[in-house]
């Protein structure tokens, strides 16, 4: 009878540990999939702050063509 629950426990044990191992890979794959689009949205959000500043910035006005404000071109950018 006791081998029987020991063995019990130790298949218990053996469930718990491959859940828990399979939940952190599911989570490290997800973190590594969700980060290059986080890092593509902060880069679009910093680069559309930026066009937004460039267009207030009266201090020294530019010319800003349509194209460059909507592509974000280098030339609307302070330096």
């Amino acid at each position: 009878m006791a081998d029987e629950i020991e063995d019990i426990g130790r298949r218990a044990g053996d469930k718990v540990s491959n859940a828990l191992r399979d939940y952190a890979d599911r989570r490290a794959t997800l973190a590594r999939a969700a980060r290059p689009s986080w890092a593509a949205t902060e880069s679009a959000t910093r680069d559309r702050l930026q066009r937004e500043a460039d267009l207030r910035d009266t201090d020294s006005p530019r010319i800003l063509l349509p194209a460059d404000v909507a592509s974000g071109s280098p030339h609307t950018r302070r330096r």
